[in-house]
């Protein structure tokens, strides 16, 4: 009875030592399988360039009053073929037959060339304007808000200006 006792013992001790060793090691290879996941997908993120792509910061232009109040801030960005310029402005409302107008230029020696960007809409107190195009006139680097009262192929009276750098 002592040896089958002592067998029953061993084999008890036996089956609590090998789900222990089973346990443990099931648990060790889960945390393993976790480390390797989260290694592969960070990877897979560096991998993909999504995490090596250069933040894009617009250039910013600030503009002054020419006459009358006024102020306002020109932005603009050159990415994946779309040039985006913008203009937010606090400016005196206006009569009904005159309106503001967003306008790039390019100076070279006594000539100045345009782009018209479109009329600023009312929003609030502010007036706004989003100009989009595939062509990069990055080279036009003067902004100007001019009021109109037809459209025009360049600006016919100045309120605000300034420069990208």
């Amino acid at each position: 009875m002592k040896s089958s006792s002592c067998a029953l013992v061993a084999l008890v001790l036996a089956l609590i030592l090998g789900g222990a060793y089973y346990f443990y090691s099931e648990k060790k290879t889960d945390q393993n399988k976790a480390a390797e996941t989260n290694t592969s997908s960070s990877n897979s993120q560096s991998d993909s360039g999504a995490s090596d792509l250069p933040v894009l910061e617009p250039e910013k232009a600030e503009l002054l009053a020419i006459i009358d109040d006024g102020h306002g801030v020109a932005n603009r960005i050159y990415s994946d073929n779309q040039f985006i310029h913008t203009i937010t402005a606090q400016l005196p409302d206006l009569s009904d037959d005159k309106f503001y107008n967003g306008w790039l230029g390019q100076i070279s020696g006594d000539k100045e060339n345009y782009v018209n960007t479109g009329k600023l809409e009312a929003n609030g107190s502010d007036f706004y304007l989003e100009y989009r195009d595939s062509k990069d006139v990055s080279a036009y680097k003067h902004v100007i808000v001019s009021i109109e009262t037809t459209e025009a192929t360049e600006p016919t009276i100045k309120v605000l200006e300034g420069n990208f750098k």
